[in-house]
């Protein structure tokens, strides 16, 4: 039987605890993704750490999987690439919207927003992504997985936020062969069936997978949402584009 793994990992409870990463990716730029936060989950059952996306000065996007029934607030550490050290600004966040109909098994609706105690202002390492129009499709685009989740199924970590190219598989391909993890509309496969090697994993839940929209803009089509022992199989990410119509409502009344 398969197993199907979220890629949150638990933490001692600390500002910043061990690092984790890409399968298969290299250091990024310093300030190359500067949407992109890391987040660590007060829970009554430790510490997790996620990955987020930072939508305006005020909102960030993760999953619906990084929180825990008993989570009681949020560290956002923005603009940085090491996450032992504080980036421009450190808040903690204690509002949150996670979608209503989110399910584990099978996993759906997999999408949460968190809300900044405080606007934080833009900069070189801190910025808003871009947004896909609703509905748009990536399949067979070069995208980009980025975070600080584990090399391996299996492997050690590193504090340095890393990046790897993934190509979108065709969807109906990706359906069928993951037809255990019961796939629709609302996810987007990341990977190569052939070859494998990229691939994100835990500590990576939550963090944006950036592909080239059609108006020729980089934006966040993905959030990282579950895979099959990281890098079997492809990565599957929740669809930003499915979930246009909540992200934007929750944007206006989080």
């Amino acid at each position: 039987m398969l197993t199907i793994f979220c890629l949150a990992i638990l933490l001692p409870l600390s500002f910043a605890g061990p690092g984790e990463q890409i399968v298969g990716g290299s250091p990024a730029g310093i300030c190359q993704y500067p949407s992109i936060v890391h987040l660590i989950f007060d829970t009554a059952a430790g510490s997790f750490a996620c990955g987020g996306t930072l939508l305006d000065n005020l909102h960030v996007l993760t999953a619906a999987h990084c929180f825990n029934p008993g989570t009681r607030s949020i560290s956002v550490n923005i603009g940085t690439n090491n996450n032992r050290q504080r980036g421009r600004h450190v808040l903690t966040a204690k509002k949150w919207k996670v979608h209503s109909q989110y399910s584990r098994s099978p996993m759906r609706n997999d999408i949460a927003m968190i809300r900044l105690p405080q606007p934080v202002p833009f900069g070189d390492c801190v910025a808003a992504a871009n947004l896909p129009a609703a509905g748009e499709k990536f399949d067979g685009k070069k995208c980009f997985a980025a975070g600080w989740g584990r090399t391996g199924f299996n492997s050690p970590a590193s504090d340095i936020l890393l990046h790897v190219a993934m190509p979108v598989v065709d969807h109906n391909v990706c359906k069928r062969r993951m037809s255990y993890a019961s796939l629709t509309d609302q996810h987007i496969c990341g990977g190569d069936f052939n070859h494998g090697g990229a691939s994100t994993c835990m500590g990576d839940s939550g963090g944006p997978f950036y592909c080239p929209s059609r108006n020729g803009k980089m934006v966040v089509a993905g959030i990282t949402s579950f895979g099959y022992q990281c890098a079997l199989d492809a990565a599957i990410f929740t669809s930003v584009s499915y979930f246009r119509d909540w992200i934007d409502y929750t944007l206006r009344t989080l």
